[in-house]
């Protein structure tokens, strides 16, 4: 009998192959449109629904959604096909309790599948572990209340970072009442998320008010430089500004708008000094949106100036109690959130180096951690340059930026890591390697000329580099690689580029991670930029690398 069930499995699973199969191939490369993958749905799946829609037993509709989640495998040659069965799937397991896990599976899986529909899946996530939080026992409601606010904190965030602050006011306003419930100590932070969020509202709608008033009056020098201020100081974007510097009726405006644009780097000592004084002025009038953003760049213009200033003299003193003194009040701040790409799930450390991300405390720069999972890192002898969109670390010398040892971080079985990468100069000897990411004894991902990318687990027990390839000088890469327990693949500029087959489990060590330079002496220094520097407890799926990459 056993022989028997086993073999009617395997017949109904290569049917369901076989229907699956036929389904997608009815239809060019490019898959079905959304009423043809219904339509094969209802095709494959349309008795099949009906009975499971009949049942009044939540393991009927349950086992119909598994056999959904089942096909959504077979039909990987059609996202839009997948999405149909991800979305039938979470119908019916969220039909019961029983089944919310389930449904938050399909949601999930349809993230992989379609990305671009990351924020509706999220939103239905939401109502799965809203019913799980209502109908869970007495002993399990707070457990079930702190899962579902740390996704309505997820969720703001990612509001704030897509722009759409009016959609973060109102998750934060939802979210209050069950923090209070469950006695959270995120009530708190979801406060501070809420003040935030309202400010940068605000300043949306001001920005569009003045955007129309100085296209319908250009000559408006009043509005003009309104304009400018909400620019620098709210939006930290003087490059934007740049266009109205001669409309705003203001000298300064005129004078430094145009050298806030340029990397401090490359600036002068005079004008970092009258940068960092400038910018300090504009702090002390602004909210708190703005007045993070102009701390951070009067503290990064002052510590330019005393690189280039070397003499101990009255200038140097006054620039050091002013750098003192804008540290201690930016430490203060809750930095604004950055608008950049929404992160895939499964993220456990997302560094982007823009000014709003940086803060400095008792003479030290730190990043924040943008992933939530706490994993903050220290950049040591920083050297902040321009990247693509905004600003990121040059790694030249002794650079390096240092994250202690945590729990996501030491304890993961797959992972990808992402980044962002410009070589500084040309590299074309082989056998230099370079530190890019390094968790010492666990994993490490590696740069050098001739092999270019290489990839090591544990104490070097396995290896694998790329083949030869060419690096250009002052060029943006985008680079991944990903290690299911068993094989790694490294993809350059969101395209697959090579894979190995390791067959290693990654080491669960306590070790700090690090970026860039290292103390070894067998290591040479690092020449490059890196900037959204990311790492998942999980592999991405080929989708979500080549979104990441066109980013």
């Amino acid at each position: 009998m056993k022989r028997i069930t086993i073999f009617t499995g395997m017949v109904l699973a290569s049917s369901l192959f076989c229907q699956v199969m036929q389904a997608q191939t009815t239809r060019p490369a490019s898959g079905p449109s959304p009423d043809e993958a219904v339509a094969a749905y209802n095709s494959l799946f349309g008795e099949d629904a009906k009975k499971a829609s009949a049942s009044r037993n939540p393991k009927d509709w349950q086992d119909f959604a598994n056999k959904l989640l089942d096909a959504v495998k077979l039909a990987k040659d059609s996202p839009v096909l997948q999405g149909v069965f991800c979305d039938k799937a979470y119908d019916f397991a969220i039909k019961d309790r029983s089944g919310a896990e389930l449904a938050i599976t399909a949601m999930k899986t349809l993230m992989d599948v379609l990305p671009d529909r990351k924020a509706e899946a999220r939103t239905k996530i939401l109502k799965a572990l809203e019913m799980l939080y209502q109908t869970a026992p007495a002993a399990e409601k707070s457990k079930a209340g702190e899962t579902l606010l740390a996704e309505y904190v997820s969720l703001i965030d990612d509001r704030m970072s897509d722009g759409k602050s009016a959609d973060a006011i109102d998750l934060c306003r939802k979210a209050q009442p069950l923090a209070a419930a469950i006695r959270s100590d995120r009530a708190a932070e979801l406060t501070a998320k809420l003040n935030l969020a309202v400010a940068i509202d605000k300043v949306d709608k001001d920005i569009a008010q003045l955007e129309a008033s100085v296209k319908a009056d250009p000559k408006n020098a009043a509005n003009v430089k309104q304009l400018v201020i909400l620019y620098v100081v709210n939006r930290n974007d003087p490059a934007r500004a740049v266009g109205l510097i001669d409309s705003a009726g203001d000298e300064a405006i005129r004078i430094y708008v145009p050298l806030a644009v340029k990397p401090a780097a490359d600036l002068a000592e005079t004008a970092c000094a009258e940068l960092a004084e400038w910018y300090k002025s504009l702090s002390e009038k602004a909210d708190s949106l703005g007045k993070p953003q102009t701390l951070a760049r009067a503290a990064e213009y002052y510590r330019r100036f005393l690189e280039l200033h070397t003499a101990q003299d009255v200038q140097s003193l006054k620039a050091k109690m002013s750098l003192e003194t804008v540290e201690k009040e930016l430490a203060k701040c809750v930095a604004p959130p950055i608008s950049k790409t929404v992160l895939p799930r499964g993220a456990v450390l997302a560094f982007n180096f823009d000014r709003a991300n940086i803060t400095l405390k008792d003479g030290k720069t730190y990043v924040k951690d943008l992933s939530g999972r706490e994993n903050h890192g220290e950049i040591v002898d920083a050297k902040m340059v321009e990247s693509r969109k905004g600003q990121a670390v040059d790694f030249s010398e002794s650079c390096r930026v240092e994250v202690r040892g945590s729990e996501s971080l030491n304890s993961m079985k797959e992972l990808t890591v992402c980044l962002w990468l410009k070589p500084t100069e040309d590299y074309t000897e082989f056998g230099k390697w370079k530190n890019l990411v390094v968790k010492r004894d666990q994993f490490s991902l590696l740069i050098t000329g001739g092999k270019a990318f290489g990839f090591r687990l544990g104490k070097r027990e396995k290896t694998f580099d790329s083949p030869p390839k060419e690096l250009k000088k002052d060029t943006w890469y985008f680079l991944a690689v990903t290690y299911d327990g068993k094989k790694a693949i490294i993809y350059v500029n969101g395209a697959k580029d090579c894979e190995a087959q390791l067959d290693f489990a990654i080491p669960g060590i306590s070790s700090s991670l690090v970026l860039g330079g290292s103390k070894t002496a067998d290591w040479v220094r690092n020449t490059f930029v890196l900037d959204d520097v990311m790492i998942f407890e999980r592999v991405l799926s080929e989708s979500e690398i080549a979104g990441l990459a066109k980013k």
